[in-house]
């Protein structure tokens, strides 16, 4: 992916006046990791827990090259894929920290199609990949969950 970044002023700020520095950095890489939405802060009107479900692409949005990602620092990130691998391995991030340093699991059910997942929205130059149509379609050959805490590893 191609990241860029960081107001020129250094301040974070994000008014309209504001002018950018960008920094872009083509990083070779083994897997994507993807973050998920963030869960329901509320119950439903039977005091259940929701469990939202978004679609894989929802959540890949981070690397259409257009979405920005803000940092603790005040940097914003955007990035962008250049040309797709053989074979994907998405990381889907689900433990954060909350403001209390405790680490908390994002239960949110992604979607993922089985076969003809088409990430050609999300790799800068997609007709250099493939064939001539320019789709990059992907099949699921393997999901891998864990279960536990996440220091069990």
């Amino acid at each position: 992916p191609v990241e860029g970044d960081g107001p020129a002023n250094g301040d974070g700020a994000s008014e309209a006046g504001d002018q950018w520095r960008v920094e872009e950095q083509a990083s070779p890489f083994l897997f994507l990791t993807i973050d998920v939405p963030p869960m329901p802060l509320f119950r439903d009107a039977l005091d259940r827990n929701i469990i939202p479900q978004v679609p894989l692409a929802q959540c890949m949005a981070k690397f259409d090259g257009e979405t920005y990602q803000d940092l603790m620092n005040g940097d914003r990130r955007q990035f962008r894929i250049l040309k797709m691998p053989q074979y994907l391995i998405v990381h889907i991030k689900r433990f954060t920290k909350n403001t209390q340093q405790l680490v908390e699991k994002n239960h949110t059910i992604v979607n993922c199609p089985i076969k003809n997942l088409d990430l050609a929205p999300f790799c800068e130059r997609p007709g250099e990949d493939e064939g001539s149509d320019g789709q990059l379609k992907f099949d699921l050959v393997c999901s891998a969950q864990h279960d536990g805490k996440p220091a069990d590893g």
